[in-house]
């Protein structure tokens, strides 16, 4: 159990993803009355460049300074709970004897004192000639009649690169340099060239790139470093120098009576020739302290972090363990175990086969997955509770509309009732090598226009638009509103020549399972009485010694696995034909554990 405890938090990752994913995606689902119209899903110009993506959380802090001097500007820096963790100046203005500092945005309580240095200080270093050839550049502020010295840091771009070594074999060589010292520095560029036998030629910069306090390390790679070349070339290698483009100011200096002299070294190389200046003034902002850190200095909506516990493993088969406080998280939610019922089936010679058999059924519902999140649509594998007394046991099952309404979900004209609520990534079968599993699997979900999924499907994957027969070819009008880029099958309701949205099976990933039971892209079933031309796929076949399912439509299919594996972790999951990875996304997935 050890190593389901651990895959819990892969499960979880999962989750949050696909909930965000869902959030977006359920905000529309008919064709878009126009290019650029936001109220449906798709809208091909945004307004979601990223449909997975979050609200993101972000600082909300403006710093102002008020007083008699002029130019002051400072910027917050905010930590967890929206605390405010310090406040950096970025220009010290001139000319303050007094100055306060406000501190505004979404939280409250902060506040902070400015620190004025009164007597000369600098307010600006400002470089003339950035000369070149530098490994490491060093500022040195001195003179001027300071009683205390600025500091600065010097920043430049890539000025040279020195070719050491040409290497051979090279295909398709590509420069890269280390990132940036100054966080809003860019990335230096450049490229090389190759003679007949692959060896570099030459480098030419091609973006001298900005930020770099010491010279980058440089790395040519055959390809890149995700897509590398095969059979690569090597042994080629370059160094790079740079230039002085800007000094950045870390102390202000006090006591300047003239302007003090700027010096630039360079502490490893032999870099030369760039010179700067320095600018000074009275009454700068030199430093502001943070007297209260306040709270809640973010934006609102988004996604906190750690405001969830993680949802655990528990056993429904003792009363009350799932909803106990050691395996529900703060949202209620858990990871049941699969109550297995055992059942023997003889072998070709009358021998009796013990197995553990389950009853799964795939409904809809609404859950919450955050607590920064709203409820989201969602599918979910839940066990069907075929005991006597599932009526007063078992939770009644319901399937949860679009639109927010709620159908009970009934089996042979009976209200079904699962063993647990449903719950993502459940039931979590626990199974024992060479024992067999078999499993009953019910697709339960809604019928007609209310069974198409709520994210939105690209129909232009094969098996996930037009049946094998009806609909007529679309015809490109080079628009994004015509058939082509809007295909009748991406809209919502779909027409009935199209293969339908709550097409589902089972598939056990990485299991060794007999072909009929391994739930192949064309094992697909429809749930009972779907009005459809095509209620299963080609390949549905059935346990032939299982007495249910071997009706095309009666939304049921058997499996069986053998288990005849070694002790792992692995998870069964929906496999259907051209809309896997969307039913996966909206939580057509669950734990398989093998034991030994």
């Amino acid at each position: 159990m050890s190593l389901a405890r651990a895959s819990i938090l892969v499960f979880i990752v999962v989750a949050l993803l696909t909930a965000l994913f869902m959030v977006k995606m359920s905000q529309g689902e008919a064709m878009p009355t126009g290019p650029t119209d936001s109220t449906t899903v798709p809208h091909y110009f945004g307004p979601w460049p990223n449909w997975a993506l979050s609200p993101l959380t972000l600082p909300d802090a403006t710093v102002t300074i008020d007083g008699d001097g002029t130019g002051a500007a400072a910027v917050a820096t905010v930590g967890g709970n929206g605390v405010i963790t310090g406040i950096h100046v970025t220009n010290p203005g001139s000319g303050y004897t007094t100055a306060t500092v406000g501190i505004t945005g979404a939280g409250t309580g902060a506040a902070a004192s400015a620190t004025i240095t009164s007597t000369g200080a600098i307010v600006a270093v400002t470089v003339g000639n950035p000369g070149s050839g530098y490994k490491a550049p060093v500022v040195t502020i001195s003179g001027g009649g300071a009683t205390a010295d600025a500091t600065a840091t010097a920043y430049g771009g890539v000025d040279a690169i020195t070719l050491q070594n040409a290497g051979t074999g090279y295909q398709f060589p590509t420069v890269d340099f280390d990132m940036p010292d100054d966080p809003n520095g860019i990335k230096a560029e450049a490229a090389a060239t190759i003679d007949a036998n692959g060896a570099i030629t030459g480098i030419t910069i091609t973006n001298p790139g900005s930020g770099y306090a010491t010279a980058p390390t440089v790395v040519i790679r055959d390809g890149t470093l995700m897509d590398p070349v095969a059979n690569a070339g090597a042994g080629a290698s370059a160094v790079a120098t740079i230039n002085v483009t800007t000094v950045h100011l870390l102390t202000f200096g006090a006591g300047y009576t003239s302007a003090p002299t700027v010096t630039i070294t360079d502490s490893v190389g032999t870099g030369s020739g760039a010179t700067a200046t320095a600018a000074v003034n009275n009454g700068l902002i030199s430093a502001i302290d943070v007297t209260a850190a306040g709270s809640g200095y973010v934006t609102g909506g988004g996604i906190r972090k750690f405001q969830d516990q993680l949802p655990m493993l528990c056993n429904p088969a003792v009363p009350g363990s799932c909803e106990d406080a050691a395996a529900a998280n703060n949202l209620g939610k858990f990871l049941p175990l699969g109550v297995p019922e055992e059942k023997t089936y003889p072998d070709p010679d009358g021998n009796p086969i013990l197995s553990d058999e389950y009853e799964i059924g795939l409904i809809q519902y609404r859950s919450k997955f955050n607590t920064d999140l709203p409820a989201t649509l969602a599918r979910a594998y839940v066990q069907i509770d075929t005991s006597a007394d599932a009526a007063t046991t078992g939770y009644p099952l319901e399937n949860e509309l679009l639109d927010g309404t709620k159908v009970p979900v009934m089996i042979d004209g009976l209200q079904a009732y699962g063993v647990t609520s449903p719950q993502w990534l459940g039931p979590v079968i626990a199974a024992t090598k060479n024992k067999p599993v078999r499993i009953v699997f019910r697709n339960l979900l809604p019928t007609g226009s209310d069974g198409d999924l709520f994210l939105p499907t690209d129909s232009t994957l094969m098996g996930s638009g037009m049946g094998p027969m009806g609909l007529a070819d679309p015809v490109d009008e080079g628009s994004v509103m015509d058939g082509v880029r809007n295909p009748v099958c991406s809209e919502a309701p779909k027409s009935p020549d199209c293969f339908k949205d709550n097409r589902a099976t089972l598939h056990l990933h990485g299991g060794i399972s007999p072909w009929i039971s391994d739930g192949t892209p064309h094992q697909w079933i429809t749930p009972a009485n779907e009005d459809t031309p095509w209620p299963e796929g080609v390949d549905v076949r059935y346990v032939p010694d299982m007495p249910v399912g071997n009706d095309p439509r009666d939304g049921v299919m058997t499996f069986y696995y053998t288990n005849q594996q070694s002790a792992r972790l692995m998870f069964y999951h929906d496999h259907a034909w051209g809309t896997t990875r969307l039913n996966v996304y909206a939580g057509e997935a669950a734990g398989y554990i093998i034991s030994d």
